[in-house]
């Protein structure tokens, strides 16, 4: 008889931040100075919470919730390895983006590297996908597209649908690189450093300490 699988199966509700940033970039040759945007940090119990941080999650990250709670349910979702460790990505339709952690499997790297090395090689890993979110975002204003929709999402931005602006050499003649590296990078800096404060503090029951 087959089982089937509901979401009772986990109570998980993640603890979540919405974050408004604003940076001076600085100008590194793209024309990008000043970034200004929201998204939501979350960090849960284990893969089924970041389901609950907004609508469309599954829509947009491809993985079916009922298959993670199937996982779940069969003990694969623990601090030695988990089905998702962390995710980045849209929700509600478009208009939100947002940073997720699996709690339990950064309890296990942090045991294994300290909770501070364990929380850079994640936070570090989520802030680049994040940073490229955020300034496909802020191209997509300068192009006065709806944020508050897929219009952005699905713009062809010089190579097709779904291929968004990324960093790079801007003398190359690839037309998806509209950010400097410099710009990027320092993004990524910037973002991590302005969610570390909200890591540490959810991260607490989990650190391995």
């Amino acid at each position: 008889m087959a089982v089937k699988i509901t979401k009772v199966l986990s109570t998980n509700s993640p603890s979540t931040k919405v974050i408004n940033i604003k940076f001076d970039i600085g100008d590194f040759g793209d024309g990008i100075k000043k970034v200004e945007d929201t998204f939501t940090f979350a960090m849960s119990k284990d893969s089924s919470g970041v389901y609950k941080i907004g609508k469309d999650v599954e829509k947009f990250c491809g993985i079916k919730e009922v298959d993670v709670l199937k996982q779940i349910s069969e003990g694969k979702d623990r601090p030695e390895d988990a089905i998702i460790y962390g995710l980045t990505n849209i929700m509600n339709g478009g208009k939100d983006i947002y940073m997720w952690v699996n709690g339990t499997r950064y309890q296990g790297m942090s045991k294994v590297n300290g909770p501070i090395p364990a929380m850079i090689e994640v936070l570090s890993h989520e802030a680049t996908h994040l940073s490229k979110l955020i300034l496909t975002r802020h191209i997509a204003k300068t192009k006065k597209l709806n944020l508050t929709n897929e219009e952005w999402v699905k713009y062809n931005y010089g190579a097709g649908a779904y291929n968004w602006p990324t960093n790079g050499d801007l003398n190359d003649k690839n037309k998806l690189i509209q950010v400097s590296d410099e710009t990027f990078a320092t993004l990524v800096g910037l973002v991590s450093q302005e969610i570390a404060p909200h890591f540490l503090k959810f991260s607490e029951k989990y650190n391995g300490r």
